[in-house]
């Protein structure tokens, strides 16, 4: 048999099941050499497959789907694009029921209309189950549903959940309004550290080039953690361990204090690529850290006088001069009209937005667009490298706005958001439902306890009060 798509053989095979009475999953599958189109794939009984008894108790053990069916099809590619069914098995180790094959998950279906109508229901106050039993009138019997009523009380309490409840609203303003704050807090204290390194550079203590190329990139408080493994440079001892052509091994002892007065030696192993200038470290310092680790500038000044290092041992985020793109990102409360940077920001976003979706139709336009973009690129940094004037545009604070704030002296005012309808919550009242005789007991057995102690409590203040009197009245 010949299908055009992998889809129309699954839904070949799953008409089949669910006329026979079983359920469809997917086995296994290949992918072409491309990487990206399927060669073959099997579809096989819900039930294939063994399971192993994960239960706590080895003495209850839980039921399992998996009874080991061999029911299954193969289908593969064919050179046209198509698939042909190679293989198939038709016996079941296990009773099949046409009847109840609606349970099956693969055969389960809720059409938008349905979830729509389920949504609407519950909103007017209208049990799950009544609401349920509606759509089985309508459909003419439970049979003809093709999903049940957990799947329905299932969708229900989702749409409950993303539905805010009283005082939602407000509480989810609020928290962007705390979010907001800190924000701001968070930006302009890098912008107070970023200033601080511009105007301001801590001294180098050694004469490598290696640490004057951090304090030249780094901010402040990033190239003083840069500083301590310089500085930790004097307790490393370093030897040649092997040498297999451009690739050097060295072994690093260092002394690391675990406590006070407490030392412990630590061996170490460097290795170093010469062609590629590449160097890595068994501390992992710098995979965790992002920084190079002592051991490693150790070899790299001691042992191999390394002048420059690679730009990829500079990380961009601890540069001072990084351009932080989240001040240009645009919300549902922004008010941009303080920020003209992000004002342009905004308007050559829209603008490339466009020239990406249509230059995206084909490889020759986006040459096209990248070989612009380049040369724009180019335009700039000459741009920029003639008429720099050492202005640093940065965000204005408490230009997010939620709610009525004055920005430049104007009045912004934001729309105002209301609290949707009550949410009906799940089941009976707190109110109305039934108490137990044991909590019935234990409540009036702790309400008799509080008013025993509330009147020996009385009759304690009152016969202090009698004995202060006589005190003072009887002498």
């Amino acid at each position: 048999m010949m299908f055009n798509s992998e889809e129309d053989v699954r839904a070949y095979y799953t008409r089949y099941a669910k006329q026979n009475g079983f359920g469809v999953s997917r086995r296994t599958s290949k992918l072409g050499d491309d990487g990206k189109s399927v060669k073959y794939f099997t579809l096989s009984c819900a039930c294939q497959g063994k399971a192993k008894s994960r239960a706590a108790n080895p003495l209850k053990p839980q039921p399992k789907q998996n009874l080991g069916c061999k029911a299954k099809i193969n289908a593969s590619r064919c050179l046209d694009g198509r698939f042909m069914v190679s293989t198939v098995v038709l016996e079941h180790n296990h009773i099949l029921s046409p009847g109840k094959a609606r349970y099956f998950r693969c055969h389960k279906n809720m059409n938008p209309y349905v979830k729509r109508r389920l949504e609407l229901l519950d909103k007017t106050g209208v049990r799950a189950s009544k609401n349920y039993q509606s759509l089985v009138i309508e459909a003419g019997g439970f049979e003809k549903l093709p999903f049940g009523e957990k799947d329905a009380r299932n969708h229900i309490d989702k749409a409950r959940r993303l539905r805010l409840g009283v005082g939602g609203a407000e509480a989810l303003r609020n928290y962007f309004a705390r979010m907001q704050e800190k924000d701001d807090r968070k930006a302009e204290k890098e912008n107070a550290q970023d200033h601080d390194s511009f105007k301001s550079m801590h001294p180098c203590i050694t004469r490598y080039a290696i640490e004057k190329q951090f304090q030249e990139a780094y901010t402040n408080k990033k190239f003083k953690e840069v500083q301590d493994e310089f500085r930790n440079q004097m307790y490393c001892y370093s030897s040649l361990l092997k040498q297999e052509g451009a690739i050097s091994t060295y072994q690093v002892d260092d002394e690391i204090t675990i406590y006070d007065d407490m030392i412990k030696e630590v061996r170490f192993h460097v290795y170093f690529n010469e062609e590629e200038c590449e160097v890595q470290c068994t501390c992992s310092l710098f995979e965790f850290k992002g920084i190079l680790c002592r051991h490693a500038l150790y070899v790299l000044t001691m042992m191999k006088k390394v002048k420059i290092l690679p730009s990829k041992y500079i990380i961009p985020r601890w540069r001072k001069d990084l351009k932080r793109n989240y001040k240009y990102v645009k919300s549902s409360y922004d008010d941009l009209s303080g920020n003209p940077e992000a004002q342009r920001y905004d308007k050559l976003c829209a603008s490339f937005s466009e020239v990406a979706s249509m230059a995206s139709k084909t490889e020759k336009s986006c040459m096209i667009v990248m070989t612009c973009i380049d040369k724009l690129k180019e335009k700039l940094h000459l741009n920029e490298s003639s008429s720099e004037n050492g202005q640093i545009s940065h965000h204005t604070p408490g230009a997010l706005t939620i709610s009525n704030e004055v920005v430049n002296g104007t009045s912004m005012e934001c729309n105002k958001v209301l609290s949707p309808a009550v949410v009906r919550s799940k089941g009976r009242p707190s109110s109305k439902r039934k108490e137990s005789k044991v909590d019935n007991v234990v409540r009036k057995l702790k309400r008799k306890r509080q008013q025993s102690q509330k009147t020996s409590k009385k009759k304690k203040e009152k016969s202090i009060q009698v004995l202060v009197y006589i005190y003072f009245n009887y002498p």
